[in-house]
């Protein structure tokens, strides 16, 4: 939820189903300016593990990933 809403704040499109019994633990964006492999070089130069999947950016964020960790994601996207 933390991903979808800081992302989403940023101008992110969120393409994940998002609705009560629907979440999962993958998360397909679209960056605001950048195309997806674009933000997964960046991400990847950073050591940001993201990837392309149908021109969107997939994030995997887990229980153990903390709020520091997504906004570093972000960062690293922009």
């Amino acid at each position: 939820d933390y991903l979808c809403d800081r992302a989403s704040s940023l101008g992110w499109t969120v393409f994940s189903a998002r609705g009560p019994g629907e979440k999962s633990g993958i998360v397909s964006l679209v960056a605001p300016t950048l195309p997806a492999s674009e933000v997964m070089r960046r991400c990847r130069a950073a050591g940001v593990v993201v990837n392309n999947r149908a021109d969107r950016v997939r994030v995997s964020p887990h229980a153990y990933n903390t709020p520091e960790e997504i906004d570093r994601f972000l960062d690293a996207a922009r």
